[in-house]
């Protein structure tokens, strides 16, 4: 069994430079580029879901000024790197960023929202002076499934359309919230040395946020309010790590199931709950074991491109959890801390990637943290009350229900008006 979570998290929890809201068109563009080649680029037509290209105008681009759906791929086919996977922006030069910056300007891109299509997926055509190519990117921000160069099928992986979000079938449904509790505190520590990059990565991302002038001050502020308060300053760490992160910063995260702001939010309330509370690297590495197992479970019901907030609805399940383990709780108040999360946190809408799930993030720490405390002194709400299963695992099905259920028409809705409210390109 323990080798199941091993893989689930070295498959989930990865690097991943920029916000992965645009990097979907940014991929796509870039593996356009890599298979056709050139030096002129004539036109870009990108058809996106409502979840790629509906919510992520707001959102900052590593090493670029401009936000927006066009920026996007014009840096992703003038500087990307496809081989790179998340990182795909890690060599992008000060000329790429300026020749992309005028292409986004000069109109040749045109972008198409699908609304019937709920889920990753990006179909993107690009023309050079070598002809066009073809490119669809679906399921994961990063998982090519079609290329085509000058009509030349090179690609053509299967996958349905209609079930993009679908995540039933994910590896971590077989297992139950007390067995990823049980491998986070039993497996042997060595095999969770690689989580000690999640700490590390996500610490900068905080750092630099505190440090500089970067995103709205959300942390900065949050910290000047009570310095030395631990609660204050875990939902500040929280806050600064996206603030960093959605102002485009070239820094890289680690992400969680390709969501860097689930990355930050599952890890970072953590790291500086450690702090405060001095304990060890073992028992910190545990915590996030378990808060990234959680995370991913929760997303494997709501799915990876979900109408609901991921920050809020998984990743403070997740900390709620992770830091019931590291305050040496038990399985029950594992149980106690995920109930009084779930409550709060259920149905918290997602209206795409920019500064203000900065704030989120704080108020998902709050939430988790206060939710944690009151289990260790036993205070919880019950199970199969309103909105919570009999269970953990029922909890989250019904959650999963909600979610990619009713909550799709208002999503529908919520991004089509997001994007005829915003211009495709901001400087």
């Amino acid at each position: 069994m323990y080798q199941d979570f091993y893989d689930i998290l070295h498959k989930e929890v990865k690097p991943a430079l920029g916000c992965t809201g645009p990097l979907g068109p940014v991929y796509a563009a870039a593996s356009a580029m890599s298979i056709l080649g050139g030096s002129d680029i004539k036109h870009i037509h990108i058809r996106g879901s409502k979840n790629t290209v509906g919510r992520n105008a707001d959102v900052g681009i590593p090493g670029v000024s401009k936000t927006g759906i066009p920026m996007a791929v014009c840096i992703g086919a003038v500087g990307g790197d496809a081989s790179a996977g998340l990182e795909v922006l890690r060599n992008v030069t000060p000329e790429q960023k300026e020749i992309a910056e005028r292409l986004a300007d000069s109109g040749i891109v045109e972008v198409e929202m699908d609304l019937s299509i709920n889920g990753r997926y990006v179909e993107l055509v690009l023309e050079t002076e070598k002809g066009t190519s073809k490119v669809i990117v679906a399921t994961e921000v990063d998982n090519v499934v079609y290329q085509e160069v000058n009509g030349k099928v090179l690609l053509d992986k299967p996958y349905d359309i209609k079930k993009l979000n679908d995540h039933s079938k994910a590896l971590i449904r077989q297992h139950t919230i007390k067995e990823c509790y049980e491998f986070a505190k039993n497996c042997p520590i060595e095999e969770l040395y690689f989580l000690r990059d999640t700490v590390s990565y996500n610490s900068k991302m905080a750092d630099y946020a505190l440090q500089s002038d970067t995103g709205a001050g959300i942390g900065r502020g949050l910290l000047e309010i009570s310095p030395d308060d631990m609660l204050m300053r875990a939902k500040a760490y929280a806050a600064a790590g996206c603030e960093t992160r959605m102002a485009g910063v070239q820094l890289t995260a680690m992400s969680v199931c390709n969501k860097g702001n689930v990355g930050l939010a599952s890890s970072l309330p953590l790291v500086s709950m450690a702090d405060s509370m001095k304990v060890s690297e073992e028992v910190l590495l545990r915590a996030v074991a378990l808060s990234c197992l959680v995370s991913i479970m929760t997303i494997s019901n709501i799915g990876k491109s979900p109408a609901m907030c991921s920050c809020m609805v998984s990743a403070a399940l997740g900390v709620a959890c992770g830091l019931v383990l590291m305050m040496d709780g038990s399985y029950e108040q594992v149980q106690y801390a995920f109930s009084n999360t779930f409550v709060n946190s259920f149905g918290v809408v997602c209206d795409g990637a920019r500064q203000a799930c900065a704030m989120r993030l704080a108020v998902g720490t709050g939430v988790a943290v206060d939710a944690a405390r009151l289990a260790m002194k036993n205070v919880h709400l019950p199970f199969n009350m309103g909105v919570l299963g009999v269970d953990m695992e029922d909890s989250l099905r019904f959650l999963g229900v909600i979610g990619q259920g009713p909550m799709i028409a208002t999503d529908v809705a919520l991004c089509e008006a997001l994007f005829e409210k915003a211009p495709m390109s901001k400087k």
